[in-house]
């Protein structure tokens, strides 16, 4: 897996030994010549990127996944590194600090260390074999799985491959989890595609043989098999015009790992084995069962034709953009040496204007860019607006898990330079949660390509009613919201609602059910209004309040959208919670638009966030 950690080394001519707060106090900031260092950006869609010094007390080095930062202290007198560090950046605290001597003896350098999921690989002597073999440390260096292991990949996903040999000197694959326990057995083979490796959204690709290319299956994180890869029996003919049958031939390989319920597979041929094995070719098999080089499978196994072509330039195909293109609608591509981006219809939407990109871009919903390698770094969004202009800070890097950092020649308390730095920090929906899609028309009963992964994980989770699960793209009535959040709630609490508030024009218990929990309220007069269509702020007021009764409130939050003034002030706060949250986002314009209706698969997708916070 490709690290998302990003080096920042700084040299500070002064250190002092005050004891750390990361941030300094003061709102405005200014370089070594008195100029204004920049307090925040805006995106296109409204999110806002703070930006704070951090204390310069302290040697800033790395940003790590989960919103952890590593720091040297240094002793003012000798010049020489006191200690090492972690900085928890959403906690504003430090995680750990030990003496420098601790690390001295770790086979790699403390800060240079890669965590993934708050986990580093790391080579020793296996207690109970003596021999020589590859595990797991946490963030302050306790052992969480044993170097027992012939090799092992980083985390992804909570889940972590590791390898052993079979009594035929086999490479067996399994995974363990965060605790370090082995909850998939070593018994299987990786798959051949590298884009296809890991765990993803709670599943990942296996073989059950190392010889056997074509025998793929889908596990869960409990290791029980989800899907496993069709097979056919297929004519086949020889070049000498002989005509043979495959007997249940496994004929697919996954390309893609599954994200937001589809993965991408490949067609790969039928085979056909003799004993000389000589002039057996595959025919037309294909096309008389109606495939294609490329097929989407979702996770109940049905297969649709994919366009192999749009993930396509000349110079490659990014499969490893596939859980972009899944969760935000677009794919980094490359052409005559310069990177842009496409959207959901294959079309250029970002120009080839760069000729370096950060790989995984906009996974914080912004992304790195360089004009050519070694020129200053900018900033862009996914519309392509420059945010942060190329040449404002003397060193900037990329956003890992919604912060970023950045240096600026500063003037010490005593008049010295020094090379300040700065946490940008990502506020707002960007870094939560996906835009909400626009509502398609007409209704179906399938829920449009974008949701249907995200439907069938809220209905195999138990929180979607039978009578909701049609109908997906029309808007959703009041009560029908209502037996949407009475199913999360009981399915969450594992008990009835046996409280009841009455009205005058229904008797929908759901709707009784909410009113006794102080979820939903009524129009006036004793009256609901049941077959009232909802409104996107009544759904935000509706699930900060549904948050509450469970017992896992929202955070609170102001709304940052760019018609955060249309709101309504009696769902202000519950918007601006749901946002903070990851619950909702704004709309394909970068808009809340309070007014505006709610389908069925929206109102599931959100409920589905919230459920994933509790």
């Amino acid at each position: 897996m490709k690290k998302r950690i990003f080096s920042l080394l700084l040299v500070c001519s002064l250190a002092l030994t005050l004891l750390p707060t990361a941030f300094a106090a003061g709102p405005a900031y200014t370089d070594y010549d008195g100029d204004p260092i920049p307090s925040g950006y805006t995106t296109s869609d409204g999110t806002t990127i703070s930006v704070r010094r951090l204390d310069r007390s302290l040697i800033w080095r790395q940003l790590y996944e989960g919103g952890y930062l590593s720091f040297i202290r240094r002793d003012k007198a000798t010049g020489q590194d006191i200690s090492y560090g972690l900085y928890d950046l959403k906690n504003d605290t430090i995680y750990f600090e030990s003496p420098d001597q601790d690390f001295k003896g770790d086979t790699v350098l403390w800060e240079s260390r890669d965590w993934c999921d708050g986990r580093e690989q790391f080579e020793g002597i296996d207690p109970y074999t003596g021999q020589t073999g590859y595990g797991f440390l946490d963030m302050k260096g306790n052992v969480i799985v044993p170097p027992k292991y012939i090799q092992v990949e980083d985390y992804q996903d909570g889940m972590a491959e590791v390898c052993v040999y079979d009594s035929t000197h086999s490479v067996r694959i399994g995974y363990v989890d965060l605790n370090g326990s082995e909850v998939i057995p070593a018994i299987y083979a990786s798959p051949t595609s590298t884009s296809a490796e890991g765990f993803n959204d709670g599943y990942v690709w296996v073989k059950g043989s190392p010889t056997n290319v074509f025998h793929y299956m889908l596990l869960d994180k409990a290791g029980d098999t989800v899907l496993e890869l069709p097979g056919y029996e297929v004519e086949w003919t020889s070049s000498y015009g002989i005509s043979k049958v495959t007997q249940d031939t496994k004929c697919f390989q996954p390309v893609t790992r599954f994200s937001n319920g589809y993965a991408v597979l490949e067609f790969v041929g039928f085979q056909y084995t003799e004993s000389d094995n000589i002039g057996y070719f595959p025919v037309t098999a294909k096309e008389d069962l109606g495939l294609t080089d490329y097929m989407l499978i979702d996770l109940q196994g049905n297969l649709t034709p994919f366009d192999k072509d749009f993930f396509y330039s000349g110079d490659g195909t990014y499969w490893n953009q596939w859980d972009n293109y899944m969760k935000r609608g677009f794919v980094l591509s490359y052409s005559s040496g310069r990177y842009g981006v496409l959207d959901q219809n294959g079309a250029v939407s970002i120009p080839y204007l760069y000729g370096e990109m950060q790989r995984d871009p906009f996974l914080n919903g912004v992304a790195m860019v360089q004009r050519d390698s070694g020129e200053p770094a900018s900033i862009i969004d996914l519309k392509g607006n420059t945010i942060i202009p190329e040449g404002e800070w003397q060193s900037l890097s990329a956003f890992v898990d919604g912060y970023a950092l950045a240096t600026q020649t500063g003037k010490s308390d005593e008049g010295y330079y020094t090379i300040d730095t700065y946490l940008l920090t990502i506020e707002g929906a960007g870094s939560s949660a996906p835009a909400d899609p626009a509502p398609a028309q007409p209704a179906a009963d399938q829920p449009s390509s974008w949701a249907a992964g995200q439907v069938d994980e809220a209905v195999s989770a138990g929180i979607v009613p039978e009578n909701l699960r049609s109908a997906y793209t029309q808007s959703i009535t009041r009560a029908e919201f209502c037996a949407l959040a009475t199913r999360l709630y009981e399915t969450v609490k594992g008990t009835a609602i046996t409280e009841r508030v009455t009205f005058t024009d229904t008797a929908d218990e759901n709707v009784e059910k909410m009113a006794a929990l102080g979820v939903v309220t009524g129009t006036g007069d004793g009256a609901f209004d049941p077959g009232g269509l909802l409104t996107r702020e009544q759904a935000a007021t509706m699930l900060a309040r549904l948050s509450d009764a469970v017992g896992a409130p929202l955070p609170a939050g102001s709304p940052s959208f760019p018609d955060a003034a249309s709101i309504s002030s009696w769902a202000s706060e519950a918007v601006g919670r749901v946002q903070a949250g990851g619950v909702m986002s704004g709309t394909d314009t970068g808009t809340f638009d309070p007014a505006g209706p709610y389908t069925r698969e929206q109102s599931i997708l959100t409920m589905l966030r919230l459920y994933h916070t509790i």
